[in-house]
């Protein structure tokens, strides 16, 4: 290819250059649109693959501060601020069950991997575990401490300890099966724990 030709790439026309430094800067230019063309093709392929599934509306309008997968990934369970938690078969987005705590404003939802255990967290320092076979209560844990918010929950993957995270810098382990605190964990800069 001589240099008086004229090279297109991606609608970009790269002129003939005769003078070294030109010649560097029409070889960046081309390879930033070539590469600008490869990463626009990606972005455009990859958001075209991700379109949204539909809605799931709270049954009682309240905010749905906690949300959670099924670990098969064929539920989604949703926590709202009444405390209620939902769960809604992906594919057809229709509410599934229900887990209803007698505390209001939740915080947090969390499945174990095993699909058998949902905890509920809620501001007043209760989290509550249901069996999800069965959608009945099996046991409940208070954050000591006076008021401390549970702000988030977490069960281990096998499901047998459960983690809350609270709003005075502590995370307390409970064993599930006892419903008894195994240890407490303190945040070193003594900040509250989101997450």
């Amino acid at each position: 290819m001589g240099e008086e030709s004229i090279a297109q790439f991606g609608g970009v026309l790269a002129a003939p250059v005769r003078h070294p430094r030109r010649r560097l800067a029409a070889g960046i230019a081309l390879a930033l649109a070539i590469l600008a063309a490869v990463v626009l093709g990606f972005a455009s392929h990859h958001s075209s693959a991700m379109s949204r599934l539909g809605v799931v509306t709270d049954p009682e309008n309240f905010g749905v501060p906690a949300l959670a997968f099924s670990p098969d990934g064929t539920t989604l369970i949703t926590g709202d601020g009444n405390g209620n938690a939902y769960f809604w078969n992906v594919a057809t987005l229709h509410r599934t069950a229900t887990a209803a705590p007698p505390s209001f404003q939740g915080t947090s939802v969390a499945l174990s991997h095993t699909g058998t255990v949902l905890a509920t967290g809620h501001l007043n320092g209760i989290t509550y575990l249901f069996d999800v076979a069965t959608m009945h209560r099996t046991a409940e844990v208070t954050n000591p401490g006076g008021v401390a918010q549970t702000m988030w929950v977490a069960l281990s993957p096998d499901g047998t300890i459960l983690a809350t995270a609270s709003g005075n810098g502590r995370t307390y382990l409970w064993d599930v099966a006892t419903a008894r605190l195994v240890a407490t964990l303190t945040d070193p800069h003594s900040g509250g724990v989101d997450a």
